[in-house]
């Protein structure tokens, strides 16, 4: 029987040789990977309840003309809410007109909008294991929008509405993450210049400059944009979850250390970090990002829990966990998320969590018993590692 596809696939089709070839890479366009990209990604109907909501203000909404920012003043206006006042609430009626003189709307987060984005966002970001936002972009005909210029996230761009023609280039080196801006002689020849249709794919990595016009109809796109971290944001991480031990919580007395005394300590403090950083790196890689669909799982593993209380409960691993013994007796379990260190009573629970992708919680029972099996169960569920749903 063919097992589903991942969002990811849907969107490149083969992922295996995607994140090998283009990703972080080079650009990369795939057809109709979305043939129903307005249905399942943004309708015209969400996208108008979308600017015409009273809760829709800056920064989740901006105008660009000619490549400018507008300003707020153009597209807002003042409302009451029960008691408070809001100064800077979304004005339909000025939008529709600063959209009618050319302006491009731009719809940041457009996931906290409309619940099938942030579906999708969840379901890339459960694949590509860093955060996902989205942005949607509503372009008049004609007109550019957004000057030549390329972005510091990795973006997946779904047109879902009318048309888009591109410019993609390819990736400048040793970006610092910023978006310059460039002029037209900058860049030399596209990689890829194509129009975009609803459905078709488009992937710019980032780095990439690359500069968008809607042609004689109007354009409706959605960006994906994955958040990769760099090799010193996963350092800081890692050296900020060592750090959080209570051995180095405390205060040398610099008054009694001469020079070679510091030293010798600072060595045996070095030392105890890097045993840290070691216990705390195997499972850093991917998920450490939570998500919609790991906070309700989460939370209904522990209404379940509660609920259930002397009934029999199914429990299953979400993640792969890594069991070690330590030699002062302890046990550490590693999951994405975190590197948890317990009493050596906890071993054989930990076992059993860590050996078997589901196993009954009277199995964790019998070895802790109730009030600390709720507890463990409880806290690895807020983690994504265990779940009560089949995952």
């Amino acid at each position: 029987m063919a097992t589903e596809r991942t969002f990811l696939e849907r969107l490149v089709g083969d992922a295996r040789r995607f994140t090998s070839e283009y990703w972080l890479q080079q650009p990369y366009l795939r057809r109709g990977a979305l043939p129903e990209a307005a249905g399942e990604l943004l309708s015209l109907p969400e996208l108008v309840n979308t600017l015409t909501s009273a809760a829709l203000r800056p920064p989740h909404l901006r105008l660009i003309k000619a490549g400018e920012p507008v300003a707020q003043r153009h597209f807002t206006r003042r409302i009451k809410v029960a008691t408070e006042y809001i100064s800077d609430a979304a004005d339909p009626d000025r939008i529709l007109r600063e959209f009618g003189a050319g302006a491009t709307i731009v719809l940041d987060g457009l996931e906290d909008y409309v619940l099938s984005v942030r579906q999708a966002c969840d379901a890339l970001r459960h694949s590509m294991g860093v955060p996902v936002h989205a942005h949607g972009f509503v372009t008049p005909p004609g007109e550019i929008g957004l000057r030549p210029h390329h972005d510091p996230v990795d973006v997946f761009v779904v047109q879902v509405h009318g048309s888009k023609n591109w410019k993609v280039y390819d990736r400048i080196q040793g970006t610092s993450g910023a978006s310059w801006l460039y002029t037209d002689g900058d860049l030399g020849t596209p990689v890829i210049e194509t129009r975009l249709q609803p459905g078709d794919v488009l992937y710019l990595p980032k780095g990439a400059p690359h500069v968008a016009a809607a042609p004689e109809v109007m354009s409706v796109h959605v960006s994906l944009a994955c958040v990769s971290e760099t090799w010193a944001d996963h350092l800081r991480h890692l050296v900020e979850q060592a750090l959080e031990s209570q051995e180095f919580q405390e205060t040398p007395n610099l008054f009694t250390l001469n020079d070679s005394d510091f030293a010798a300590e600072i060595k045996k403090v070095a030392a105890n970090l890097s045993r840290r950083l070691d216990e705390g790196s195997g499972g850093m890689r991917k998920g450490r990002h939570t998500s919609a669909w790991g906070l309700s799982s989460a939370l209904a593993t522990m209404e379940n829990l509660a609920r259930h209380q002397g009934g029999e409960v199914t429990v299953y691993r979400c993640q792969p966990v890594e069991l070690s013994e330590q030699p002062d007796g302890t046990c550490v379990l590693r999951i994405p998320d975190a590197v948890l260190r317990m009493p050596a009573k906890y071993q054989p629970a930990l076992a059993v969590i860590a050996e078997q992708d589901s196993f009954p919680l009277s199995q964790v029972q019998a070895l802790l018993g109730d009030r600390r099996t709720t507890a463990l169960i409880g806290k690895l569920a807020a983690y994504g590692a265990v779940s009560t749903s089949v995952p």
